[in-house]
C-alpha cells in the first residue's frame, strides 16, 4: 500500500508541476521573438537537400539546411518576410508573405526544382502546414517502395488506443483477435514491424512480429507500412514491413497532457464482472509477488516427496514436508464477482528544441497510462468433432463469461543534438508496460467425455505481465568532401520479458441427479508458471553516394551490412493439486485448498506383534508435472549486405533494383537431451527490381518484383506440446519447418491530387514455396507444417479526396475510403486431401490462406474547421469472413464471421488551449463469430458481443 500511495502522489505531483510550468510560460507575456523551421527536398525525388542556404530578406537573420533538410532560423522579430532559398544546381526559391508571431513557429516545407529544368526564380505563397496527413502522402510521393501510411492526427480522429488498433486504418490491413495483423491478407510470420527503422523483439512465444498493441497511440507519430521489397530493407516481409515511428522533438517549447474517462455498458454496469486477487501493483499490470512461485519451488534441486516415500516416513518428517509445500501455493481458484470502475487514461507530454554549446538539441519526453475493462457474460464456446457422413457431434457446449483488464503504460525519450550543420546524433528510448488480468468461467454439457447428467464448469484466472524495452543511437552523417556521400547507422538493443505466473485452470461439474459435485481425478486443478525473456540487438549501416547518369540527373548508388542478434530463454513449469481420497468438494472453488482438505487428513495406527505401524489418509498434495522439453533456450543470427542503385532513366523514368545477401543461423535446444534440436540454416540471395513512371506531375506509376522470405519462429520449431489455458488447445512444434521464399509482383497507379488528397489502385501477386500453416485435429492439437506451393492476388483502391470540389462550403469535409479484394490458395497435400475425402468427397483440393479475407473496407468521413475549432470523424471497417484455423485430418475449417467497427469521435477547442474530446467506439456492436461448416449447416465454435464503449475526454496543449 505505500508503494502504491508514493507512486500515485508522484505522478499527480509531476504533472501539476508541468502545468503551473505551462500555466505561468503561457501567462507571462508576450515575448518579442518567433521561430521559422522547416525542411528542403528535392522535387524529383524527394531527397532531403543539404547545405542549401536559407534567410530572410532584408535582415541578417538566416541559416543553412543541415543533412536532413531541416533549417531553423531563430529569434526573428514579428513580422511578415520573405524567404529565400538557394542552393547550386537548384532553381533559387522565394516565399512571400511568411507571417512570423511572437512565440511561435512558423513552419515552411520548401520544395526545390533542380536547374536542369528551369534557370527562372520560383515564387510561392507561403502557407502554414498543419495537415500531417498531407505531409505523409508527400513522402508516400516520392518513395522509393510502394507504401501506405497513418498520421498521428488520423489516428486520434479514429479513437485508436494503440499501434495496432491505428493498423486497421492501413490499406489492405486488419487485425483479428489477439491483436494478430493481417496485410493483404498474409498474417504474422509474413510481416515485420519496425520502431523508427529497426526491428522489435516479440513478446509472444507463438508469433514472430512484436505485439505493438504495446505502443499506446499517445507516441506515435505515424505508422508507414512498406509493401514492396528494396534491397536495403530485412528481407523477411511479403504482406508488409510495419514501421512505427515515434513523435520527435517539436520546434519550439510544447507541453500536452490529456485526461479521458470511458465506459462500457456491458462491463461497467452491474457486477457480473469477473476478477481475482492480482496484489497491491495491479493497477500498474504488475504482480508484486502475490502470483509468484512460492519461493521453496526455485530451488532447483527441490525435489517433492511421494507419497509412498512419507509414508515408509517413520518420522512423519516428508509428510509434513508435502503438506507446508502444498500450502505454500496461492489458495484462490475461482473467480470473484465485482463491478470494474470506469476505463481512464492520462498522458502527458514534453518537448523542446534549445541550445547546448551553441549547437541544437531536441528533446521530447512522454508517458502515458490507460486502464480499461472489456469483457462478457453470455459468450458461446462449443467444439465439434467429425461424427457421421451427415452431421459433426458436439464435443462440449459451454457458456461463458469472460472479463479483462487491460493496463497500459509507457514512456518515451528522445534526444537529438546537431554535432556540426553535417552531423546529428539521436537516442530514441522506449519503455512499455502491458498488464493483461483475464477471468474466465465455462459451464455447460460436456457429452464427450462426462454422462449427460453432469454440467461441465471450469474456471481460468490468467495473469499476463509484458513488458517492452528499446533503446536506439543513430547517426547520420554527410561527407561533401568525398563525392557528397552520406552515412546513416543505427544500433538498437531490444528486451521483450512475458511473465505469466500461477496461471489457474479448475474444472469440475455438477451431477444434476445426485445434486453433488465433484472433481475428476484425471483433470486435478492445474497452474502453470511461464515465462519468456527475448533480447534483440541489431546494428546496420548504409552508405549512400550520389552521382549523376548520362543525362545529367541525380542518381543514388547505395550499399549496406545488417547483422541481428536475438537469444530467447523460455521456462515453464507446471504443478497440480491431486487428492488421493477422492476430492471433498462443496461447490466453491476457492473452499477447496483449505488446511482440512490439504495434505494428511487421518493418520492410522496399526498394532502387529507389538509392533506400531503408521499410515496416512492423504488429501490434496501438490505434484509437479512439468516436462523438461518444454524449456528451451532459442539464438537466432542474420547477417546481410545489399547493393542498389536508384537511377532515373530519363527525367520521367525511374529505376530502384539491386540485390540483399541474407545468411540465416537459428537455433533451439530444449532441457530434454533426447529431443531433437530444431534449427533454421540458409544463404539466400534477395533481388528487386522497381520501376516509377512520372505520368504527370504528382501522378506515377510503380511496377516492382522481388523475391522475399518467411521464416519460422523458435516455438514452430521447437520439438514439444504445450497447453493454452485460454483457447484450450495444445501446439506442438516441428523440428522439421523449413524457411519459405515468396516471389512478389505489385502495381501501383497513384495520383495525389492536392495536399491531403490521393486516388490510387494497386494489384499485386504473390507466389509461395515451402509456405508454413498451422494446423489442428479435432483433438485441439494445433502444429504447423510446410505446404509445397500456394499463391495470393488482389487489388486495392485508396481515395481521400475534399469535397471542396462539390461546393466551397464543404472545403473543410474530407472523404476517405481504402477497399481491398483478395484471393489466395493453398493447395492441399495429397495424404491430407485424402483424409478429407473419406468423409467430404466433394472438398476442394484448395483453401484460402490463414487469416485471410477476401475483402477489406475502411471508410472515414472527416470534417475539420480550424477557425470553429472542430474537429469530428466517423470512421467505418468491416473483412470478409476469414480462415481463422486451418484443420488436419478431415475436420472442417474454423473460420471467423465478418463484423463491422463503427466508430465516432468529435473534438472542440473550448478556449486557446483547452479541448474536449467525446467519441463512442463500436457502436454497432456486432456479433464476433467463429464457425465451421459442414454438409451446408454452420456449427458455432465461438461467439461473444464486445460491447459499446463511450469516452469523454479533455486536453490541454501549449
Amino acid at each position: 500500500m505505500r508503494f502504491n500511495l508514493i507512486l500515485k502522489l508522484l505522478i499527480s505531483q509531476f504533472t501539476i508541476f508541468f502545468l503551473l510550468l505551462n500555466f505561468s510560460a503561457a501567462f507571462a507575456g508576450p515575448q518579442p521573438t518567433g521561430r521559422v523551421i522547416g525542411k528542403i527536398v528535392d522535387k524529383e525525388t524527394g531527397d532531403p537537400i543539404v547545405g542549401a542556404n536559407v534567410y530572410l530578406e532584408n535582415t541578417v537573420l538566416g541559416a543553412a539546411s543541415d543533412l536532413e533538410g531541416n533549417f531553423l532560423i531563430d529569434r526573428v522579430p514579428a513580422g511578415n518576410y520573405t524567404l529565400i532559398v538557394s542552393v547550386i544546381g537548384y532553381a533559387e526559391t522565394r516565399i512571400n508573405n511568411l507571417k512570423v508571431t511572437p512565440e511561435t513557429v512558423a513552419r515552411v516545407n520548401v520544395i526545390l526544382q533542380p536547374e536542369v529544368l528551369t534557370t527562372d526564380v520560383i515564387e510561392v505563397e507561403a502557407k502554414a502546414v498543419t495537415n500531417t496527413e498531407a505531409s505523409l502522402l508527400k513522402i508516400r510521393e516520392k518513395s522509393i517502395a510502394i507504401s501506405d501510411a497513418i498520421s498521428s492526427e488520423a489516428i486520434s480522429q479514429a479513437g485508436s488506443g494503440n499501434a495496432a488498433e491505428a493498423l486497421k486504418q492501413v490499406t489492405g490491413a486488419s487485425v483479428g483477435d489477439d491483436n494478430n495483423i493481417f496485410i493483404r491478407g498474409l498474417g504474422d510470420r509474413y510481416i515485420s514491424t519496425w520502431l523508427n527503422g529497426a526491428g522489435l523483439p516479440s513478446s509472444d512465444p507463438y508469433k514472430k512480429t512484436a505485439s505493438i498493441d504495446l505502443i499506446p497511440s499517445n507516441l506515435v507519430d505515424n505508422i508507414i507500412t512498406l509493401k514492396s521489397f528494396t534491397p536495403d530493407k530485412p528481407g523477411d516481409f511479403s504482406g508488409g514491413a510495419v514501421n512505427i515511428k515515434t513523435k520527435d522533438f517539436p520546434g519550439s517549447f510544447q507541453f500536452y497532457s490529456s485526461f479521458s474517462l470511458a465506459f462500457n455498458p456491458q462491463v461497467t454496469h452491474g457486477s457480473s464482472a469477473l476478477g481475482f486477487n492480482v496484489g497491491r501493483m495491479g493497477w500498474l499490470g504488475m504482480n508484486d509477488g502475490t502470483l509468484d512461485l512460492p519461493d521453496v519451488f526455485k530451488d532447483q534441486n527441490l525435489k517433492i516427496p511421494s507419497i509412498a516415500e512419507a509414508n515408509q516416513d517413520e518420522t512423519g518428517a516428508l509428510a509434513r514436508q508435502i503438506e507446508d509445500l502444498t500450502r505454500s501455493f496461492n489458495r484462490e481458484l475461482g473467480p470473484t464477482a465485482f463491478t470494474p470502475p470506469m476505463n481512464r487514461s492520462f498522458s502527458f507530454s514534453l518537448g523542446n528544441q534549445v541550445r547546448l554549446f551553441s549547437r541544437p538539441l531536441g528533446y521530447l519526453a512522454s508517458f502515458t497510462y490507460n486502464r480499461s475493462y472489456s469483457g462478457y457474460s453470455d459468450g458461446v464456446f462449443r467444439r465439434w468433432n467429425q461424427g457421421t457422413q451427415d452431421v459433426m457431434t458436439t464435443v462440449f457446449d459451454l457458456k461463458e463469461n469472460k472479463t479483462e483488464q487491460n493496463i497500459l503504460w509507457g514512456g518515451l525519450l528522445n534526444f537529438s543534438y546537431k554535432l556540426t550543420d553535417n552531423q546529428v546524433i539521436s537516442f530514441n528510448g522506449i519503455y512499455n508496460k502491458n498488464g493483461e488480468i483475464i477471468a474466465r468461467t465455462l459451464a455447460g454439457s460436456y457429452p464427450y467425455d462426462m454422462d449427460e447428467s453432469r454440467i461441465f464448469q471450469a474456471r481460468v484466472l490468467n495473469f499476463k505481465e509484458r513488458t517492452l524495452i528499446n533503446g536506439q543511437i543513430k547517426g547520420a552523417h554527410y561527407v561533401p568532401q568525398f563525392f557528397n556521400s552520406r552515412i546513416e547507422w543505427v544500433f538498437s538493443a531490444g528486451k521483450t520479458i512475458e511473465d505469466q505466473p500461477d496461471q489457474r485452470y479448475f474444472n469440475s461439474y455438477y451431477d444434476t441427479k445426485k445434486q453433488s459435485f465433484g472433481i475428476k481425478d484425471n483433470t486435478p486443478p492445474s497452474r502453470y508458471f511461464r515465462y519468456l525473456d527475448e533480447d534483440q540487438n541489431q546494428f546496420f549501416i548504409d552508405y549512400k553516394l550520389p552521382f549523376k547518369q548520362w543525362s545529367g540527373l541525380k542518381s543514388t548508388f547505395k550499399t549496406g551490412f545488417y547483422h541481428l542478434q536475438k537469444d530467447r530463454n523460455y521456462s515453464e513449469r507446471l504443478f497440480q493439486m491431486v487428492d488421493h481420497q477422492g476430492y471433498n468438494y462443496d461447490g466453491d472453488p476457492n473452499d477447496l485448498l483449505n488446511d482440512e482438505n490439504i495434505g494428511i487428513v487421518d493418520t492410522l495406527i496399526t498394532t502387529i506383534r507389538g509392533v506400531e505401524y503408521r499410515s496416512y489418509d492423504w488429501g490434496i498434495v501438490v505434484q509437479e508435472s512439468t516436462l523438461p522439453g518444454n524449456n528451451y533456450s532459442a539464438n537466432q543470427k542474420i547477417n546481410a549486405s545489399y547493393v542498389m542503385v536508384e537511377l532515373p532513366l530519363y527525367d520521367k523514368l525511374r529505376f530502384i533494383g539491386g540485390v540483399r545477401y541474407e545468411v540465416t543461423d537459428m537455433n533451439l535446444v530444449t532441457n530434454d537431451s533426447t529431443a531433437k534440436k530444431g534449427e533454421i540454416k540458409t544463404k539466400d540471395w534477395l533481388h528487386s527490381v522497381n520501376f516509377i513512371f512520372s505520368l504527370m506531375p504528382r501522378m506515377n506509376l510503380r511496377a516492382s518484383y522481388s523475391r522475399t522470405l518467411a521464416r519460422p519462429t523458435f516455438r514452430e520449431i521447437g520439438p514439444f506440446a504445450t497447453f493454452d489455458f485460454m483457447g484450450g488447445d495444445v501446439y506442438i512444434g516441428n523440428p522439421d519447418l523449413k524457411r519459405s521464399t515468396i516471389d512478389n509482383i505489385d502495381l501501383r497507379w497513384e495520383w495525389f491530387m492536392n495536399p491531403g488528397e490521393v486516388l490510387a489502385l494497386s494489384a499485386f501477386y504473390k507466389n509461395f514455396k515451402d509456405p508454413i500453416e498451422r494446423v489442428f485435429n479435432s483433438f485441439e492439437e494445433n502444429t504447423w507444417k510446410n505446404v509445397d506451393f500456394a499463391r495470393a492476388y488482389g487489388v486495392e483502391l485508396e481515395v481521400r479526396k475534399n469535397m471542396s470540389i462539390l461546393s466551397k462550403h464543404l472545403k473543410y469535409l474530407l472523404l476517405g475510403a481504402n477497399v481491398s479484394f483478395i484471393k489466395s490458395r493453398v493447395n492441399i497435400s495429397e495424404e491430407e486431401l485424402a483424409l478429407i475425402h473419406n468423409l467430404r468427397p466433394d472438398a476442394d483440393d484448395h483453401r484460402p490462406f490463414q487469416g485471410q479475407s477476401p475483402y477489406l473496407i475502411n471508410l472515414n468521413v472527416t470534417y475539420s474547421n480550424p477557425q470553429m475549432g472542430l474537429s469530428t470523424t466517423v470512421y467505418y471497417n468491416i473483412f470478409g469472413d476469414r480462415l481463422s484455423k486451418v484443420s488436419y485430418g478431415g475436420t472442417p475449417d474454423v473460420y471467423e464471421k465478418s463484423a463491422g467497427l463503427l466508430n465516432v469521435s468529435a473534438k472542440m477547442r473550448l478556449f486557446n488551449q483547452l479541448s474536449l474530446k467525446v467519441s463512442g467506439k463500436n457502436l454497432l456492436n456486432p456479433t464476433f463469430e467463429k464457425y465451421q461448416e459442414f454438409k451446408g449447416k454452420k456449427y458455432i465454435y465461438n461467439q461473444f458481443k464486445r460491447g459499446r464503449v463511450f469516452s469523454v475526454g479533455l486536453s490541454y496543449s501549449i
